[in-house]
């Protein structure tokens, strides 16, 4: 989904910065974009790079990761007077009734996180937003079927388009 919404985004004129562990796929892509892309490492987890998959780390990943970022480009853009910070939620963050509760805790927490953020930035050029996307087929819900999405307003698994 990010490779999907970067080149959406530069496609619209967007200076965007990747970041990620999957060094060579992030360094392709920012290759493919031009110069309106830059690669940087960054493991939004924390320093040890955690083994196990479990709550805390769904919560970094998702939350901290999102509010790191934000607390990296926001006082740039505020300096600027301008700028916009798109923060990807689910539609999880909007009603809760499917996936594990970490993962519904922390897309919860993106969307407060969010209209704090943008409430901060009110009046200074910055806008702060989140989309909250439904299921998207990723190999990551290969293993969801029809009835996991029976309860969105498109009852389907949304697909990735321009990878």
């Amino acid at each position: 989904m990010g490779a999907t919404h970067v080149r959406a985004l530069v496609a619209q004129g967007a200076y965007v910065v990747l970041g990620d562990v999957r060094d060579e796929q992030g360094e392709a892509l920012a290759a493919e974009l031009g110069p309106a892309a830059r690669y940087v490492h960054l493991d939004v987890t924390d320093e040890q790079q955690w083994a196990a998959a479990d709550f805390r780390l769904t919560l970094e990943i998702n939350l901290v990761g999102q509010f790191l970022g934000m607390a990296a480009v926001l006082p740039v853009m505020r300096a600027q007077g301008r700028g916009s910070v798109i923060n990807i939620s689910s539609i999880a963050g909007l009603a809760a009734g499917y996936g594990p509760p970490a993962y519904t805790a922390s897309k919860w927490g993106i969307r407060g996180l969010t209209k704090t953020a943008a409430l901060e930035m009110a009046g200074t050029g910055v806008r702060v937003n989140s989309v909250h996307p439904g299921i998207i087929k990723t190999p990551l819900s290969a293993h969801l079927t029809d009835e996991a999405t029976a309860h969105q307003v498109i009852p389907r698994q949304g697909e990735q388009r321009g990878r």
